[in-house]
């Protein structure tokens, strides 16, 4: 640790000169108007513990009230470690989600949009080295409680039980997604090249 810093300040200073070069992990965070959560999103993502190299690409798609001054905060307190995807106009949600991760670097992306948070400082660790140990593997991803906003009470859990299964080879996605995104870390080599039609 770094003297007269904080453990995430140091953690985040570790992993800046690692994602400098190329890092392992990236997290593709898109926002736009997440002034009262984007703070304890990135700051899930900076307080993470793993040895790899990690960036934070945050899609910020022209806000209207602080989150833009809030992201570049964040930008020149964690440099090499937080890069920001901006523009002088808003581009909707589709095109910003496919600037943010055209800009991602990692061999791995991690999803975590503006209004989600991650409760363990393990997250991406463990994700990481099971597509390590496993290069068969596409993806992989978690469960993920349901808060009230309010109350900051879980009312849910997901995936539903039924839908917990070890593996699966795609088709039980035809059904519909069960995949709640700040759970998913996928290899970037297999996200296809994301369309016009797409966006």
């Amino acid at each position: 640790m770094i003297s007269g810093v904080s453990p995430e300040q140091s953690r985040a200073n570790d992993n800046a000169e690692a994602s400098a070069a190329l890092p392992k992990v990236s997290v593709a965070m898109i926002t736009y108007n997440h002034e009262k959560f984007i703070d304890k999103a990135i700051e899930s993502v900076l307080t993470q513990e793993i040895e790899v190299g990690v960036e934070l690409v945050i899609g910020e798609d022209c806000s209207v009230d602080s989150t833009r001054s809030i992201v570049e905060r964040y930008a020149a307190r964690f440099p090499g470690v937080v890069r920001l995807v901006t523009s002088s106009e808003n581009v909707v949600v589709m095109k910003n989600f496919v600037r943010t991760i055209e800009a991602c670097r990692g061999d791995y992306i991690a999803f975590l949009e503006a209004d989600d948070y991650w409760t363990s400082k393990d997250k991406l660790r463990l994700q990481t080295a099971f597509l390590d140990e496993h290069p068969d593997c596409a993806l992989c991803h978690h469960r993920v409680s349901y808060l009230e906003d309010a109350t900051g009470e879980i009312v849910g859990e997901f995936p539903v039980p039924q839908r917990r299964i070890e593996r699966t080879t795609g088709s039980e996605l035809v059904g519909g997604n069960f995949i709640q995104t700040c759970s998913l870390m996928i290899r970037r080599k297999a996200i296809p090249r994301l369309s016009e039609d797409f966006v």
